[in-house]
């Protein structure tokens, strides 16, 4: 239970220094209206990835019962069924913030124009990798949910930690970018931990399918 539930307790830990950075870059950059836009933001994309965190619950305990029994042709159909709605989940969030940013943003705050312009700009730009989270948030579950908690760490952490935090340190002091530094450091943390989610679990699926027909050969024999 320790080893299993490491993994959501390290992202939470990863999810409060995130914010500490996270604050005080923009604060730094934009000041109090940047606080301002990204609790919007984060506010925004927890609305879109919910549904997510609902099938990644509702998927688990198939994933990991299916894996136990050795049924691993129904562990790729559940995670591939899995991944697919969640795809499409957030490519649906990703045309609705692209397209109606400043209508999201007045559903928070419809006075402050300089909230309202520096908002949709920073949420079209930090939500700009959104169709492919959905995949990234569903490979860390996996992971966990067949008892490899090292990797779901990994998974977990990537974004968060391994890429985000650095981005946000650097990419603002970058060619002066600033603001707009601060902005890019989602998508890039987005995009690279995307990129770390594919190799495994592409790794993973090519082992699954080598268990599955050794499994077959062995109920044939």
């Amino acid at each position: 239970m320790m080893a299993i539930g490491s993994a959501p307790f390290a992202m939470q830990l990863a999810a409060s220094l995130l914010n500490i950075i996270l604050n005080n870059s923009l604060y730094n950059y934009g000041g109090e209206i940047a606080m301002s836009a990204i609790g919007v933001i984060m506010s925004v994309s927890m609305l879109i990835l919910m549904p997510i965190f609902g099938i990644n619950q509702g998927v688990q305990p198939i994933i990991g019962y299916n894996y136990g029994a050795e049924r691993y042709d129904r562990v790729k159909k559940a995670l591939k069924l899995a991944i697919l709605i969640a795809s499409a989940i957030t490519t649906l969030g990703f045309i609705i913030t692209q397209l109606f940013s400043k209508q999201l943003i007045q559903m928070f705050n419809r006075e402050d124009l300089e909230l309202l312009t520096m908002g949709s700009r920073g949420l079209r730009i930090y939500m700009f990798m959104l169709p492919i989270v959905g995949a990234q948030i569903i490979s860390s579950n996996y992971f966990q949910a067949t008892g490899k908690p090292l990797l779901s760490m990994i998974l977990s952490l990537s974004r968060q930690v391994l890429f985000l935090i650095p981005a946000v340190l650097i990419l603002p002091r970058l060619f002066d970018l600033g603001l707009t530094g601060v902005w890019i450091a989602g998508p890039t943390a987005d995009f690279l931990a995307f990129l770390v989610a594919s190799v495994l679990l592409l790794r993973e699926m090519g082992q699954l399918d080598a268990k599955h027909k050794e499994s077959l050969s062995l109920q044939e024999a």
